[in-house]
């Protein structure tokens, strides 16, 4: 299944079930579900697996959300772990890494 169709899937659920979403957390389902699977199979349901762990914050949920309970890396922590690394300041990656495992 191509990701545009779990991401079109995944929107159809959510709105089914009353679950407020933005349209990049849908996005960074399939992505976070697909880095955390074993095998290539299964990424609608790992999809569905995730949306059902974000619909229980009881909030808007964001890409951010998503990253967080799939154990990603937003874009923005990954952009201050490679300035820190591109920079060579140690001390701002351990305070990068030391925030990221809060």
């Amino acid at each position: 299944m191509s990701v545009q169709a779990i991401v079109q899937h995944l929107g159809i659920v959510a709105d089914a079930e009353s679950i407020s979403i933005d349209e990049q957390a849908l996005t960074a389902m399939p992505a976070a579900g697909k880095a955390n699977a074993r095998l290539g199979d299964g990424g609608l349901r790992d999809a569905l697996q995730l949306l059902g762990q974000v619909s229980l914050l009881d909030e808007d949920i964001t890409a951010n959300h998503v990253m967080e309970i799939a154990g990603g890396v937003t874009e923005t922590e990954l952009m201050s772990i490679l300035q820190a690394i591109s920079t060579n300041n140690t001390f701002n990656l351990l305070q990068v890494a030391r925030v990221w495992r809060c």
